[in-house]
């Protein structure tokens, strides 16, 4: 039976992760500030001792605990970097010490690319954020490379475009709009919507991360990882659409310029080159776009008609 630790395994990719896995496979302890449930270890990433001797006996450390919101790490990137770089620093160190022979698959991200100058981008590209959350994932990158290079560590970095699907933070623009649908708004203010970005549901995400763990000869290596190239208007329509059908509603959007996100953090439209995943992992999506946005969809609508009945 496989150990693993999740740091961040609580949040919001986390809970899938667990969900697929089958434990009577694997034991999995998370990790995170707070007190939340059996098998959790209630420790801040920031302040480990050596002697807390966090991963030893674990065969696989997944690290998503992330400051994830790029608006927050704008307008504080102190507290991003800090948070983001000096968690996987101390997870690192504490895996040298105490865990030589585990593998950490860390939970990087498509903004370290910025404005990429091939496109399609590979992972062999040159990364360059624009933004502190894009720099913070970077720098841990190098970081797990560097300790790879000096102390064999080993790892595997997954690249993932912008994930969605039930149960996110509400805090981000898709299950905002949807979670405002689902307690009966029908009127929404959005910003930009023709902006494409790179999409990947949570779903199909975990599934990379279940390869991973169960197949020890992919170690050190760093995988692309997105299925949809969609504008936001795309989503949009088929938010739109869904209601009409499932709620017999219509939806009005309305834009407005002065929510635009400043242009100077907002990268150019790129695809990612997700080959490698799909040759050495053989991986690929489960999910067309619009089974995953219909998913996504009513798992909002049902959680908040549970939120009622209690």
């Amino acid at each position: 039976m496989k150990r693993i630790l999740i740091t961040g395994g609580n949040g919001f990719i986390g809970k899938h992760l667990i969900k697929i896995l089958d434990s009577s496979d694997y034991e999995i302890v998370t990790l995170g500030k707070s007190s939340n449930g059996l098998n959790h270890l209630k420790i801040d990433l920031l302040n480990i001792q050596p002697e807390d001797k966090l991963t030893e006996g674990y065969d696989v450390i997944i690290h998503l605990a992330s400051y994830i919101s790029v608006g927050e790490a704008i307008s504080n990137p102190k507290k991003t970097i800090e948070n983001n770089v000096m968690s996987t620093l101390n997870l690192l160190e504490d895996m040298k010490n105490y865990n030589p022979n585990g593998l950490l698959i860390f939970a990087s991200s498509e903004k370290i690319y910025g404005d990429p100058i091939s496109d399609p981008v590979k992972e062999s590209d040159v990364g360059m954020p624009l933004d502190p959350y894009g720099h913070s994932k970077l720098i841990s990158e190098l970081m797990i490379q560097s300790y790879h290079n000096t102390h064999n560590l080993n790892y595997v970095i997954f690249r993932s475009g912008n994930v969605f699907g039930p149960g996110q933070n509400s805090n981000l623009f898709l299950p905002s709009v949807m979670s405002r649908i689902a307690k009966g708004e029908n009127t929404i203010v959005v910003g930009n919507l023709n902006h494409f970005r790179n999409f990947i549901y949570v779903e199909d995400l975990v599934n990379a991360f279940k390869i991973c763990i169960e197949h020890s000869n992919l170690k050190n290596n760093t995988f692309n990882l997105s299925v949809y190239h969609k504008t936001i208007q795309n989503m949009i329509d088929q938010i739109t659409l869904l209601s009409k059908q499932k709620l017999n509603r219509e939806i009005l959007f309305i834009q407005r310029e002065e929510m635009k996100r400043k242009s100077c953090f907002e990268s150019k439209p790129f695809n990612m080159d997700c080959s490698k995943a799909h040759n050495l992992l053989k991986w690929g999506p489960e999910y067309s776009f619009l089974e995953a946005i219909e998913r996504t969809f009513e798992g909002y609508i049902n959680h908040n008609e549970l939120v009622k009945k209690n």
